[in-house]
């Protein structure tokens, strides 16, 4: 069996799957739950649909017409790579962007790009509205009538949302409450050829978790695939919740916007989302502070998460500032031992690194990040921990 016969395959048996799913909880009088890649307490809790966040690395549930989403998703910080200094700030590997043309693919290099000639629709299979906001990334065009994310309910546009003629995408909330119940789909349009006709969008979710824990009165369909570890295990709550500090070094965690290039420091954390952990920064977006301010190296501490199980293959997370695995490093706990370490090359900018955890699958784990040095280079950056 080749490889699209194969995924043929696969979709066909998980549409099987699925409409097995949602008969039995009709049956039962429960509203149906959608399916999930991962397992329980994980990212996909959260998803409208799989792989509403791109992060399958090509358009499964999306339906494409003209030419503006042949290239998509694109992986990567693509603007950044081309010095842009926009940065996308899209989450994960994978997000939507048409200006782009860079996939990872052989014979592609990051940072290429399409330009703003093509146009065309990207939609979203129907999902049930089954939590009340809807929360994801937009950049690109600020037209709400040439590129632009809309809600459709019942084929009427309801909500849009768009850029702000920029490449980094911000993060948008609709209120779907009124809509609750009601089958809806994503559109994300770009009907534009003129300068800035293009549109970026990820991370399509609920803002909260939507679907219950195989404990619950519902179980799931539990198939492995990636998200975070945790809830809030990317920081994007905007604090520590689900992690335990020691120490003074993370008193102003986590820390919001790439605070090392609003100090003209030439090296962006390129962090995803909005928030980060950064031991040297002391800026959180309240009042009072200024992006880009600091706490230094002198604090000291640890930031250890709450236990979660091993059920993927990969962990990756984003990681720099200091190069020391005996002082500023971000570990793998197992069973009380380091059992994986990752750090930095002494550069703010986060680098994405890889641990192999099969050999953990099944367990119970932590993960602590460490800044044990108040010298020179004496912090550590982290960010977005999730199964591949």
């Amino acid at each position: 069996m080749n490889r699209i016969e194969n995924r043929l395959y696969e979709s066909s048996l998980l549409s099987v799957l699925i409409l097995m799913s949602f008969a039995v909880f009709a049956a039962a009088g429960n509203p149906p739950v959608q399916p999930t890649r991962a397992g329980t307490g994980t990212f996909d809790r959260y998803l409208l649909f799989e792989n509403s966040d791109f992060e399958m690395g090509d358009l499964t549930n999306w339906t494409a017409t003209g030419n503006a989403f042949d290239f998509q998703p694109t992986r990567g910080d693509n603007p950044t790579a081309r010095k842009r200094m926009q940065p996308s700030k899209h989450q994960g590997e994978f997000w939507v962007g048409t200006y782009e043309k860079y996939q990872g693919a052989a014979g592609q290099r990051p940072g290429q790009t399409q330009g703003d000639r093509p146009t065309g629709t990207l939609t979203s299979i129907p999902f049930e509205v089954v939590g009340d906001s809807i929360t994801f990334l937009v950049g690109g065009n600020n037209s709400q009538e040439s590129g632009y994310v809309a809600l459709v309910v019942e084929g009427k546009e309801v909500l849009k949302g768009n850029g702000k003629r920029s490449e980094t995408m911000e993060r948008h909330v609709w209120d779907v409450s009124a809509y609750k119940g009601k089958t809806a789909q994503i559109v994300i349009n770009d009907q534009s050829s003129m300068s800035w006709g293009h549109i970026n969008a990820d991370d399509f979710r609920y803002d909260s978790p939507v679907r219950p824990t195989a404990s619950g009165a519902r179980e799931e369909l539990k198939i492995a695939g990636p998200g975070p570890l945790f809830e809030n295990s990317d920081f994007e709550m905007g604090d520590l919740t689900n992690w335990t500090a020691t120490g003074n070094a993370f008193d102003f965690q986590p820390t919001k916007g790439d605070n090392p290039t609003a100090r003209k420091r030439m090296q962006p954390s390129k962090h995803q989302g909005e928030f980060w952990v950064g031991t040297y920064e002391k800026y959180q977006g309240e009042a009072g502070q200024r992006p880009g301010q600091t706490q230094g190296d002198r604090p000291t501490g640890t930031l250890t998460s709450i236990p979660f199980e091993v059920v993927g293959d990969r962990i990756t997370f984003l990681a720099g500032g200091n190069n020391n695995q005996e002082s500023e490093y971000v570990a793998l706990v197992v069973e009380g031992k380091e059992v994986l370490k990752g750090s930095g090359k002494r550069s703010e900018t986060m680098e994405r690194h890889v641990w192999d955890v099969s050999a953990y699958k099944g367990k119970t784990a932590q993960i602590v990040i460490s800044d044990h040095s108040s010298m020179s280079w004496g912090h550590i950056n982290a960010d977005d921990f999730r199964f591949e």
